[in-house]
């Protein structure tokens, strides 16, 4: 008997590796419209699966995410601009 044990480690880094990309790119264009076409060209991955993916490993949908990202980012420009 094979163990697979491997080959999951393997796929599982792989796909972290492609998440943490995908939430680089959301962190660096939250000020543009991001939308599911771009994200999952990055990803390499269908609509469907890049969905459920990312819920997967961030355990939030990724509407969720770019929209806490949104208000994290807006909640500290109004507290460090104080006029």
């Amino acid at each position: 008997m094979h163990n697979i044990e491997p080959i999951i480690n393997e796929s599982r880094q792989v796909y972290i590796e492609t998440i943490n990309a995908v939430q680089d790119y959301i962190e660096n264009h939250l000020d543009e419209e991001i939308n599911i076409q771009k994200l999952c060209k990055i990803a390499s991955f269908s609509e469907y699966h890049f969905q459920r993916i990312f819920k997967q490993f961030t355990s939030e949908s990724l509407y969720c995410f770019i929209k806490r990202l949104r208000l994290e980012k807006a909640i500290f420009l109004l507290r460090c601009n104080r006029n």
